[in-house]
């Protein structure tokens, strides 16, 4: 027979094991979950934008390659941002995304509904469980650095590694198409 210390013990680490089980399926739901909401987003662009959904995935590479070289905490933040970097082009008229994939000037109406693609993604994105931090980089891929000496007017070295590598992506992805 059982003492009452042992039964107690069984039952705490049944209850325990059960507890991680619980824990480590919601986890995997979530992950799952996000996984699956990103791909319908990537899927909608390919449907909606090729030219957009192409630039994208140059850029997730290029993003993918930086990461290889530099060490960040959140990584996967990054690597997603890129990924979901150019949803808001869905608004975007084929001509405009077309320069900007041939890196073509364009003009001050066509660099307005370009500047707002970073807030549109954001409302796209706004409603994902868990995605706040790539709508962090997102957002902050644009921000003004202020001046490039001082860093006066902006917030400078503030914006996150991540942010900064998305903002430099796509005119390196700009570069390498212009050869």
């Amino acid at each position: 027979m059982k003492s009452s210390n042992e039964e107690d013990l069984v039952g705490a680490l049944e209850a325990s094991v059960e507890q991680h089980r619980l824990v480590t399926a919601e986890r995997e739901f979530f992950e799952q979950t996000l996984k699956g909401a990103v791909k319908a987003l990537c899927d909608t662009l390919s449907l909606a934008n090729p030219a957009a959904f192409a630039r994208a995935t140059r850029v997730s590479h290029i993003l993918t390659e930086l990461l290889s070289v530099i060490e960040v905490a959140n990584p996967w933040s990054i690597e997603v941002a890129g990924v979901l970097s150019q949803i808001g082009c869905v608004v975007l008229p084929p001509q405009v995304v077309a320069k900007l994939n041939d890196g073509v000037t364009l003009n001050m109406e066509e660099q307005e509904l370009v500047d707002d693609l970073p807030h549109i993604s954001d409302r796209v994105l706004a409603d994902i469980p868990r995605l706040e931090p790539v709508r962090a980089v997102i957002k902050m891929a644009v921000t003004d650095y202020g001046d490039p000496l001082t860093g006066a007017g902006g917030p400078g070295r503030r914006i996150p590694v991540g942010a900064r590598m998305l903002r430099v992506a796509p005119d390196l992805d700009t570069l390498r198409r212009a050869d």
